[in-house]
């Protein structure tokens, strides 16, 4: 059982001596102590003299819980050892190192002194703790019972302390106010108000005026004036735009209004032609009358009502014929004309109007007073 004790306890700083004590035989003690020079067998004989009785006693009324005491400036740990049905078989107590185990205590500011309790029991104290006023006290629940923790300090050197702090903050508040006030001043002026004013010019442009530009700051740079820079760019292209699909859309109009007055007049006067033709052959004119036809195949021609691109080589060729007899009506016996067509092509697909002009050309530069051929 010691070898047992040994492997558990023997390297643990925190006991300086672990004692298990059965039941069955109370005068038989198994113990080990800490190798640190503090589990001497002094302290071993002490507890089987002086402590061995009282935390017999103590273990009486323990039940399963853990319970602290205090004897002569020794603190121990005692607790039971349960087995079947709950029967004690056992009481193992362990001296605590205070030293080791209350050690983080003493990083409290100014530390003069300490004292622990436990279940208003005092356990433990250490350095100036009795009669001074400045003392720090904590209390910590446990399942077994209630521990307090005071901690007294030197309430004048922390005053010092803490009024040299208050200086330093102040000092630290005095230059760093004047900071705070500049750096406010350098982002509401490099960074917000630029920000603002390309949120309020972007919703113009959202409302349609397009072509907004935002005026940058004098010395501007970094981020916010290529951002303001590409911002004016964007605009200026989006105004440029606009206004060419502005000018596009009112040429078309402007076109599709001329192209329904060039539909409007040619078929005005192609009516116009048929009534006159119609007078004509009334009044036996039928050299007018074949004039008048010819011309209004030629401005049907134009018109291209079909709206076909392309027409049979045979259609082409009564608008080519029209003209001819125009031309023939116009220079008499001057005019010589002939044709020689393959009636194999006249199936063939042209694009029109395509022949007429040639003709047209040939007539007007091939003029003499001996005639035309």
């Amino acid at each position: 059982m010691t070898t047992f004790l040994s492997a558990h306890y023997k390297y643990d700083p925190s006991f300086d001596i672990t004692v298990l004590i059965f039941t069955d035989e109370p005068e038989t003690l198994y113990y080990t102590g800490n190798t640190t020079g503090r589990g001497s067998v002094s302290r071993f004989r002490f507890f089987q003299d002086e402590v061995k009785e009282q935390a017999l006693s103590i273990s009486e009324s323990l039940d399963t819980r853990t319970e602290f005491f205090a004897m002569n400036g020794h603190v121990y740990m005692i607790r039971n050892l349960i087995g079947r049905g709950f029967k004690k078989y056992a009481v193992l107590v362990m001296e605590i190192n205070p030293q080791e185990v209350f050690e983080s205590l003493k990083s409290v500011w100014e530390y003069r002194g300490m004292e622990i309790s436990f279940q208003e029991e005092k356990l433990y104290g250490e350095g100036a703790y009795e009669g001074t006023r400045d003392v720090v006290t904590c209390t910590r629940k446990s399942v077994d019972g209630e521990f307090t923790f005071s901690v007294a300090y030197d309430g004048t050197a922390v005053g010092v302390e803490k009024r040299s702090i208050n200086i330093t903050f102040l000092i630290l508040m005095v230059f760093l106010i004047p900071l705070i006030l500049l750096l406010f001043y350098f982002f509401n002026k490099r960074i917000n108000r630029p920000i603002i004013t390309l949120t309020e010019a972007s919703k113009k442009i959202a409302e349609g005026e397009y072509g907004e530009v935002v005026a940058q700051a004098e010395g501007q740079s970094g981020e916010i004036a290529d951002l303001t820079r590409n911002f004016n760019k964007m605009s200026t292209k989006l105004g440029e735009q606009f206004n060419r699909i502005f000018v596009e859309e009112i040429a078309l109009r402007d076109a599709n209004i001329h192209a329904l007055q060039s539909q409007i007049n040619p078929h005005f006067l192609n009516n116009t032609l048929e009534i006159i033709n119609w007078e004509a052959r009334m009044n036996g004119q039928e050299k007018v009358s074949s004039m008048i036809e010819a011309l209004s195949v030629m401005m049907s021609a134009t018109m291209d009502r079909n709206r076909q691109s392309l027409i049979a080589l045979s259609e082409e060729l009564e608008y080519v014929n029209a003209y001819i007899y125009i031309i023939k009506c116009r220079y008499q016996d001057r005019f010589i004309y002939e044709e020689q067509i393959d009636e194999a092509l006249l199936r063939v697909k042209v694009p029109r109007l395509i022949i007429q002009p040639v003709i047209e050309n040939a007539v007007e530069y091939n003029y003499s007073e001996d005639g035309i051929r």
